[in-house]
């Protein structure tokens, strides 16, 4: 690996020289986060750095202590399409 990218300079060119039959790596068809993804980050719902975190009750994390911001933004982002009662 190490000699294949001092060659081609490129982590990308590296992988595709290096990709065969079996197990490999792939490129990701990545998508723009959404509204719902924005959401979730803002208000720490599911943490990576800290998946722990994911069991905790909602009075121990982000969550709870912002939900009327989130509630706030739902209603007037409406990702969902629905409307206004």
């Amino acid at each position: 690996v190490a000699a294949t990218f001092k060659r081609t300079g490129s982590l990308i060119d590296t992988i595709e020289a290096l990709r065969g039959k079996g197990r490999s790596l792939e490129l990701l068809d990545l998508v723009p986060p959404g509204p719902m993804d924005e959401f979730i980050a803002d208000n720490e719902v599911l943490d990576p750095t800290s998946p722990d975190a994911m069991f905790e009750g909602f009075t121990e994390r982000g969550l709870k202590k912002s939900w009327h911001l989130g509630r706030n933004w739902m209603k007037h982002h409406r990702p969902f399409g629905r409307k206004p009662s």
